[in-house]
């Protein structure tokens, strides 16, 4: 399967307030994430993250307000690991 499509989390925000919707995104991230929030004045949108490791990506919702996009990019620390492999190999 194509990692770079698969969800790994995703945040909500409605009046202001985030709510994670599907996932465990980095508590680090959801802490500087609010403050941002705060600062550009973001009432509503989507925020999502797709692909697992070094290959991990911001995707924002269309209704996202484009004022503090780069602000939440600059914010957010991608995964310097490779991410998850298939599993061990068998023997034999």
């Amino acid at each position: 399967m194509l990692d770079r499509f698969r969800l790994s989390w995703r945040i909500g925000i409605e009046a202001g307030e985030l709510r994670v919707l599907v996932g465990r995104p980095p508590v680090a991230f959801v802490h500087r994430l609010q403050e941002c929030l705060r600062i550009h004045d973001i009432r509503t949108g989507q925020l999502e993250c797709k692909g697992a490791g070094r290959h991990a990506r911001l995707i924002f919702s269309r209704d996202f307000p484009q004022t503090g996009r780069q602000a939440i990019r600059n914010a957010w620390t991608p995964p310097t690991r490779p991410g998850p492999t298939s599993g061990p190999r068998r023997s034999g």
